[in-house]
Order: C-alpha cells, then structure tokens, then sequence
C-alpha cells in the first residue's frame, strides 16, 4: 500500500513538469504569433489602411502638425504613413519612393493637368520636416508606376542621421502653398 503514494507523488511531479513545460511553449507561441502579427502590420501586408490611419491603426493628423506650416497650407491631402525602406535610407540613392496606391488616391487629385502632364519630367516641390526645415526636390514618376522626391532628399536623410538599417516611417502630407499655389510635401 505505501507504493500507491510514491506512484502517485511521482506523477504528481511529472504532471506539474509537462504543465510547466506546456505553460512555456504556449507562451514562446503566444510571443511568437504577436511578434509575427507586429511584424505583418509592419510590412502593411494585406490592405492598406484607410485615408489618414497609419500602418499600425493610429489615427493621423488631418494635417500635418507643423507649427510654421499652419498659415501656408492651403489645399491638403489626407495623410498616409510609409515604411521607409534600405533604397530610401541609401545616401547615394537620394531619393524617397512612394507607393503608387498612396499617390494615386492622395497626391494625384490635388495635381492639376499642367503638373500631371509634367510629372514624367519632374515637378519641383518644396518639402517640410517636422521641424519646419524646406528641402527643395523634384516629385516625379517613371512610367506612372514609381514615384519618388529625389534630388534634395539626401539632405533630408544627412540632417535628421536616418541610418540605412533603421527601422523608420514617415508620414506624407501633400498641400498647396497657400500664397503661391506651390505643391509641397510635408514629412514626419
């Protein structure tokens, strides 16, 4: 009779090991399964968020909230967030690509016909940090799938130390200058 205890003392022990051990791999797949749904929301895989929602769901600023830009913003874009990318980062690159969704449903209504029948021959355009600094740049599009700000952009990158490995995003506003009519570019 005294070995049905020893019997049962030890399974009790082996019971309490497998539950440990099952109460760590749940957990490594709980982490696992969150670290791959951050990650996803990172690459914006599936849809894209709505007008004025960044990739991780926060809700944007109307317009871009950029104390020395308030009175000069005339016509404004819904704002859209972009993951900044190695070509982006590359200070030879000098350029930021845009997503052609992105554009297509932000930028490119607010552009009149002389701009959209220059826009393969690039449009000078005056682009604002969140500190308010003006970047002079070209936005232009190749064969009305890619669009980019080059030449000016390399600036941008040196300025604010962007590194190439870095994990950034930037959320794009596009207006007109309220005085001068001016397309301009807004990133944060």
């Amino acid at each position: 009779m005294e070995k049905k205890p020893e019997k049962k003392e030890k399974m009790v022990k082996n019971t309490k090991e497998d539950i440990a051990a099952a109460l760590i791999m749940a957990g490594f797949k709980r982490t696992e399964k969150r670290r791959e749904e951050e990650a996803k929301k990172r690459r914006n895989l599936g849809t894209k968020p709505e007008f004025g929602y960044s990739i991780d769901g926060t809700k944007l600023p109307r317009f871009p909230p950029i104390q020395n830009l308030k009175q000069i913003i005339g016509k404004c874009s819904y704002p859209f967030e972009k993951k900044m990318t190695k070509t982006d980062l590359d200070y030879d690159g000098d350029k930021f690509s845009l997503n052609i969704y992105d554009v297509k449903r932000a930028i490119l209504p607010l552009l009149n016909e002389h701009e959209i029948g220059n826009i393969g021959t690039g449009i000078s355009v005056k682009t604002f940090d969140q500190s308010g600094n003006c970047y002079e740049m070209i936005f232009q599009t190749y064969r009305n799938s890619i669009y980019k700000l080059y030449n000016g952009w390399k600036k941008l990158l040196k300025y604010h130390k962007l590194k190439k490995n870095g994990d950034y995003y930037a959320a794009v506003w596009m207006f007109r200058h309220k005085e001068n009519d001016g397309l301009c570019f807004a990133l944060m």
